[in-house]
């Protein structure tokens, strides 16, 4: 869990400290896989912490991270609220349903 995180140019301490913070919580909440600075798969966007906790017999949970260190940074990237919860749950139906028809095959 001391896993020293490395800062990016241009990143603040306060930013840096969080990142932490997001490790050590992920990892005290059973998140064995934990890493800072991840690139996720199909687009452009670079998660702050991401997160992986195993569960038998399911696929397991994977937990995105993104820091905010001030009201302004989360206000500018919030502003598509309500649009990007309507994408998860598109998303939820779709992967409930291919799970649901990986189990009968």
């Amino acid at each position: 869990m001391d896993t020293r995180v490395v800062a990016r140019r241009g990143e603040t301490d306060t930013h840096l400290r969080l990142k932490r913070l997001a490790l050590i919580w992920a990892q005290a909440h059973g998140y064995s896989a934990c890493a800072a600075e991840v690139s996720l798969p199909q687009c452009r966007y670079r998660a702050d912490v991401a997160a992986y906790r195993p569960q038998r017999n399911e696929p397991g949970i994977t937990a995105i991270f993104e820091c905010k260190q001030a009201l302004p940074d989360l206000r500018r990237d919030n502003c598509c609220s309500a649009a990007a919860r309507e994408r998860r749950r598109t998303i939820s139906r779709r992967r409930d349903i291919l799970e649901k028809h990986l189990r009968v095959h």
